[in-house]
């Protein structure tokens, strides 16, 4: 299994003279990003998170790995506002997330960058007004230096000659860079990535995965991708944090995965059938309708 390349990334911005899409004054500089406290969310009586806590620091790369139904789908939902929690609390850029509404929810909106799974591009739309769409609606900013900006970020995922074609005419990858592009486009200090080499071939993975470590390096931000896909994990990550039965399991350098003799992170990592992780309906004897209610969440 290959180190990790985030380790060669540095910690500060390099200098970029492209137009910058600021949407207000600069908020002072926070180290945690990220502050996740004894977070509880159930789902018909079962905990999907059981009193999971961590930080994610400023700068870094981060990857959130774990079995089918561990609840990283319900993490990330509650890290974006999308699902309600039970209890426990989710302070993102300073604001306690899990509570806010209004002004302080739309100032963390706009501060936060998000690559969806399916991409989600706008079908009626162009690559360029896709990538342009946050810009229209969070700034003031004339249709010219609109055009300016997503035209850049587009040059910085290397679609830039593809910006007048409709995203049916795109391959799975070329829609993930304009999902990236569109992302970036308000200089988020935070950039959330749901499977971000989901269904892509080996090649074009590692090249999404070379991409994304530079587009946070190059405008400074934190990014979080949730994955199956332990080859991005290990490319990406300063870290990485593994769930199991609803709390973080480990937290740690990507090599922490490796020389480990933890059972339950070497089955996932090596990808055994036999092990702790194949309990709950295996060795501890589970039903199958059990497995299945695991799974769904």
């Amino acid at each position: 299994m290959p180190s990790s390349e985030a380790s060669l990334v540095p910690m500060r911005p390099a200098a970029d003279p492209a137009p910058q899409a600021a949407v207000g004054p600069a908020a002072p500089v926070q180290k945690t990003v990220v502050r996740v406290h004894e977070l509880v969310k159930e789902y018909d009586g079962r905990r999907v998170l059981d009193g999971l806590s961590f930080q994610l620091q400023r700068g870094h790369v981060y990857s959130i790995i774990g079995p089918s139904g561990c609840g990283k789908t319900t993490l990330l939902k509650s890290l974006l506002g999308l699902t309600p929690v039970d209890s426990g609390s989710i302070h993102i850029l300073g604001i306690d997330v899990s509570t806010v509404s209004g002004a302080e929810s739309e100032s963390v909106r706009r501060r936060t960058g998000v690559v969806f799974q399916s991409a989600a591009l706008l079908s009626s739309m162009s690559v360029l007004e896709n990538v342009a769409l946050p810009l229209r609606l969070h700034t003031e900013f004339s249709a010219s230096m609109i055009r300016r900006i997503a035209e850049h970020k587009l040059e910085l995922v290397g679609m830039q000659d593809s910006r007048d074609r409709m995203p049916a005419e795109l391959s799975g990858g070329m829609k993930k860079r304009c999902a990236l592009a569109r992302a970036i486009v308000l200089e988020p200090d935070l950039l959330f990535l749901d499977e971000p080499t989901s269904g892509a071939d080996p090649v074009t993975a590692a090249v999404l995965d070379e991409l994304v470590l530079g587009l946070t390096r190059k405008i400074g931000c934190t990014a979080v991708a949730v994955t199956h896909e332990m080859r991005t994990a290990f490319r990406l990550s300063h870290e990485i944090l593994m769930l199991w039965r609803g709390r973080i399991h480990h937290q740690g350098a990507p090599a922490s995965f490796i020389e480990t003799d933890d059972k339950v992170i070497n089955q996932f990592v090596q990808g055994r059938g036999k092990g702790p992780l194949s309990e709950p309906w295996g060795q501890n004897g589970a039903s199958e309708e059990a497995r299945r209610d695991f799974q769904n969440h």
